[in-house]
């Protein structure tokens, strides 16, 4: 599939599969927004997004939103098997509910990586993140994301090159200003995070190839 413009929209609705799609340079993957009603118990598999990239604020490879102040939620889908290529996020949660969605097997290349923001009224807790690597991008969870889980994930040389939206990394509502930038924020509000102190060394996270300034984790070792 080759468009700009959001090309695979979900406004509302459960019992979707979306099963091995490419999206080949496209502004964005699959968006769901639950503007109409909640979004629950759909399946992604086998997902390629490759070459996302040149829209400002977009080229996400799976996002999930809502307007603010909405109370539809986002719950219990499935993203299994994913590989994204591009500039954007390969996933994002952003200001919707979401709780029990379950990320497996994924290659992250390039772009943000992950994030999970929310507000007191639109808490992310209790999803999975495991077996993944990410290349070049970091995992954000603000404050309002929290009670997360992540094992057996890798983050190889996250730095600021996230296309459109370059900077955008050393905003204070992502990041306390700190000296150093951390790969994964909110590490204490995220105990199922399988790195120490949350488990016994050495746990089941890795880094490599972290460029001066940068440390693991805001909160953490």
């Amino acid at each position: 599939m080759t468009d700009r413009g959001p090309s695979w929209l979900m406004w509302n609705g459960s019992g979707v599969a979306v099963l091995d799609c490419d999206f080949f340079d496209t502004s964005q993957g699959t968006v769901f927004q639950a503007n109409r009603g909640d979004i629950h118990d759909n399946l992604v598999s086998g997902l390629v997004c490759d070459r996302i990239a040149d829209a400002y604020n977009g080229c996400e490879g799976i996002s999930a939103e809502a307007i603010p102040d909405f109370t539809y939620q986002f719950n219990n889908n499935l993203f299994l098997h994913i590989r994204y290529r591009g500039e954007g996020h390969g996933l994002t949660f952003s200001e919707v509910q979401c709780t029990g969605n379950l990320l497996l097997d994924f290659v992250f290349d390039g772009g943000y990586g992950l994030q999970f923001t929310g507000s007191s009224s639109c808490p992310v807790t209790s999803n999975t993140i495991q077996m993944g690597e990410v290349r070049g991008g970091r995992c954000v969870f603000s404050p309002y994301a929290n009670g997360n889980v992540m094992k057996n994930v890798g983050f190889v040389g996250p730095r600021p090159t996230q296309g459109s939206l370059f900077g955008v990394w050393a905003d204070p509502i992502y990041d306390p200003p700190v000296t150093n930038q951390a790969v994964i924020t909110n590490f204490a509000g995220n105990p199922g995070i399988e790195l120490p102190p949350h488990v016994a060394a050495p746990g089941t996270i890795r880094f490599a190839r972290l460029l001066d300034g940068w440390v693991p984790t805001q909160d953490g070792p």
